[in-house]
């Protein structure tokens, strides 16, 4: 495969290759690999200074197959990828990445990928809270459809399963792994706190305004909003944050108003501090 066009050095690539045959696949030799399970496998490498590509693989039994690559900047380039990598077989048109050992990243603001085949014709419907990055499959022959996702996850420590659908019943295997971000590249703009005394259902908390440290943001950069609660079982219990941008719609007073999803319904029982903090968070 080629190196994907404007990819420069430091960096990270990544490379997922869909199989509708088990057998023996050779990588290619400059990436390290992520994970492997027979019907797919996925892999990572660090753009160096003369590193032009292509990138080569191989199996032993002809097979159908379709592979992606990407790059992403931004990253640690030292420790791109998190340990945890679970990978799950599902068959039928609903399809979970592992629900028994789920994947939890070790630090916050990693870019989760999650990678699904099915060895059928398909199309996939990606998962909810995910972007779709490639619905493929090989034009001949026995048919692989492969998809891509990925997503920011703002915490760390998290179980995180994610659905795909495919348009047809089939068997399936799927990867989910993250990326780790360059610490650099993550800037706290600001934070407050609000407080709700002894609400008797869900109440609707505003921040208020207040001002943000002056940034400049360039495209693919991230605006990103974390809303804390305390997780108190005996003082504060079954407390849950929920968001109605559609009703309330929030205003960030920039060059324009931007519409973002902030509106909170917090049902709590007793005083609450909410805790808001705004991150900037450089292209993944």
């Amino acid at each position: 495969m080629n190196k994907p066009a404007g990819a420069q050095e430091n960096d990270v690539l990544v490379m997922v290759v869909g199989f509708n045959l088990s057998g023996t696949f050779t990588p290619p030799s400059n990436f390290t690999e992520i994970d492997w399970t027979s019907f797919i496998w996925a892999g990572s490498h660090v753009v160096g200074a003369s590193d032009p590509g292509p990138y080569t693989f191989s199996v032993v039994t002809a097979k159908g197959m379709v592979a992606w690559i990407g790059a992403y900047v931004g990253l640690d380039t030292a420790n791109p990828v998190d340990p945890t990598h679970p990978h799950a077989s599902t068959s039928g048109t609903s399809h979970s990445t592992n629900t028994s050992t789920p994947m939890s990243t070790a630090n916050a603001y990693e870019l989760v990928i999650a990678a699904f085949q099915v060895q059928v014709d398909a199309t996939w419907t990606p998962p909810a809270d995910m972007l779709e990055l490639a619905d493929f499959k090989n034009a001949t022959g026995t048919i692989v459809t492969v998809g891509i996702n990925h997503a920011l996850q703002s915490q760390a420590g998290l179980p995180i399963v994610e659905t795909a659908t495919s348009s047809v019943s089939g068997s399936s295997t799927n990867l989910i792994f993250a990326l780790n971000p360059l610490s650099s590249n993550t800037t706290s703009l600001g934070s407050t706190t609000v407080s709700v005394s002894s609400p008797s259902g869900p109440t609707l908390v505003s921040t208020g305004p207040f001002a943000l440290a002056s940034t400049d943001f360039i495209g693919g950069d991230h605006l990103i909003i974390d809303i804390s609660v305390p997780d108190d079982p005996n003082n504060c219990p079954a407390v849950r944050v929920s968001y109605d941008s559609t009703a309330t719609p929030s205003k960030l007073t920039v060059a324009l108003t931007v519409p973002e999803s902030v509106a909170a319904l917090v049902p709590l029982t007793l005083a609450l501090p909410v805790a808001a903090r705004w991150w900037k968070r450089r292209r993944p």
